[in-house]
């Protein structure tokens, strides 16, 4: 998400410069490898505990990262994961043989959709230093089973306990060419300039909103804390996931273009968040 139209930056600026590599992964050499489907195994090593509302942890593989479609986003997942012990066993049967740029392990809350911005974390990414880049995994008729693509998984990125609520009034016309809307809340307000910050730094996403609708009342879970940030972007069809257009944000008072900012306590609710969503910004 972001204030204006750009292309998608370059993979090497997702969380840094510090090139991961897979030379750490182990492989199963044997006859089952040999036969069996294009796999991809490893352990999740959790940290901190489940949140309260935890519906369950996966882990997906794609060949791309970000994904570029839904459809890229959705072909390759594990299980749920076991959370009791700290650490989990996962398989993915990978839908063929091939790269897959990043294997991430991510959150799901109950009654709240899938978001990237619930990644818990990524093979040979450190989310919590923004210093490195995923590890490419290489899944080949040589080698269909590849092991040891393990991750460490912070479940305190999911830690929330509080809510926030308002409506969202759109203008004009949605266009035809529309893949989804979403809406993202921030502690502080994103770097126009990196479109990775618009994912990776929310508090919260709601992804995808309803659509062809005028207005939308909306409530999306999020940590107690100070907001100043709250907006509305749209996504082609066919664009990338980090591909959006910013098309309104809250703010002090309509038209002011000042954003607002709101504090919620845990166990409150901030209402009134309200954004003026106008679809004559989309490039």
């Amino acid at each position: 998400m972001r204030p204006h139209r750009a292309h998608l930056l370059p993979i090497a600026l997702f969380l840094g410069t510090a090139l991961a590599v897979l030379a750490s992964c182990s492989v199963d050499h044997g006859i089952e490898a040999q036969l069996g489907l294009p796999t991809i195994r490893g352990t999740v090593t959790l940290k901190g505990e489940p949140p309260a509302n935890t519906e369950w942890v996966k882990v997906f593989a794609s060949r791309t990262f970000p994904p570029s479609d839904a459809v890229e986003f959705s072909q390759a997942w594990s299980g749920w994961l076991d959370l009791e012990g700290g650490t989990a066993r996962y398989e993915i049967q990978v839908p063929a043989f091939g790269e897959y740029a990043a294997v991430a392990a991510i959150w799901k809350g109950r009654d709240e959709p899938v978001s990237l911005a619930d990644i818990l974390g990524v093979h040979g990414a450190g989310l919590a230093t923004g210093l490195s880049l995923p590890a490419r995994v290489s899944v080949t008729p040589a080698v269909p089973i590849v092991d040891g693509v393990d991750i460490s998984a912070d479940l305190a990125r999911v830690s929330r306990g509080a809510a926030v609520r308002g409506r969202i009034t759109y203008l004009g016309d949605w266009p035809a060419s529309t893949w989804g809307v979403a809406l993202g809340v921030y502690q502080e307000r994103p770097d126009a300039g990196s479109p990775l910050d618009y994912v990776f730094e929310a508090a919260a996403l709601f992804f995808p909103l309803p659509g062809q609708v005028e207005t939308y009342e909306y409530r999306l879970a999020v940590p107690p804390g100070t907001y100043r940030y709250a907006a509305v972007a749209w996504l082609e069809t066919g664009a990338a996931l980090f591909d959006f257009d910013e098309i309104g944000f809250h703010e002090t008072e309509p038209g002011s273009g000042v954003p607002g900012q709101f504090t919620v306590a845990l166990g409150d609710t901030a209402a009134g968040v309200d954004i003026i969503a106008d679809f004559g910004r989309v490039k």
